[in-house]
């Protein structure tokens, strides 16, 4: 897999690196967005991984530039991720907040990459999702990698949520809300957190 790799910290950038390498990937690297910016070229990278604030590039030019190239993206987020960051219009395919282990950053590259790949389609509570889209079906929604896992999880009533999981329905609501669509994220006493449609 080509991987373009982009951290202004240089002793992460070459353990990134490093990493990636050994796995058997090639992996191409930049100090700051503009430099990450002047690599793009059509077709030659399977995926990106960026530190969340590269200096030298609004962070939403840079995903935009690799949204249009339809390179997906990996931001690695220097603290939680908010309902706010989830909202925002250029969006990566997913986040991988500090600290974590090598195995996260391999599993979330798995993911990204096996659903780009995909051909499903993700039906749950009357909510299409275009899994390779990293969408809401037919609508401008894009969803993360954990967005999307989430929804998957919820075909059987959740019991309990972490902090990041609230964070995640509380921006799966306003999504679904924005998309025109009736079904929400509720929770219920003794049945924890399920999708429904409607007034129900």
């Amino acid at each position: 897999m080509n991987i373009l790799l982009a951290d202004s910290n240089r002793d992460l950038l070459q353990s990134y690196q490093k990493l990636l390498t050994l796995d058997g990937h090639t992996v191409t690297t930049a100090f700051d967005g503009a430099q990450a910016a002047a690599l793009l070229e059509p077709g030659k990278y399977d995926i990106a991984i960026l530190e969340q604030r590269l200096p030298r590039m609004a962070p939403d030019r840079l995903l935009q530039a690799l949204n249009r190239d339809g390179i997906p993206v990996i931001v690695l987020a220097e603290g939680p991720v908010t309902v706010k960051t989830l909202l925002e219009s250029a969006l990566p395919n997913a986040y991988l907040s500090f600290p974590f282990l090598p195995e996260d950053l391999r599993r979330v590259i798995r993911e990204v990459t096996e659903k780009r790949r995909s051909a499903e389609t993700l039906r749950r509570g009357g909510v299409e999702v275009d899994v390779s889209g990293f969408c809401i079906a037919g609508t401008g929604a894009r969803l993360t990698n954990g967005e999307i896992n989430l929804l998957r999880e919820l075909s059987a009533p959740r019991r309990a949520a972490g902090k990041r999981t609230r964070v995640m329905i509380q921006a799966l609501n306003e999504k679904l809300k924005n998309a025109g669509k009736q079904t929400r994220i509720i929770y219920e006493l003794e049945k924890g957190y399920r999708l429904v449609n409607g007034n129900e």
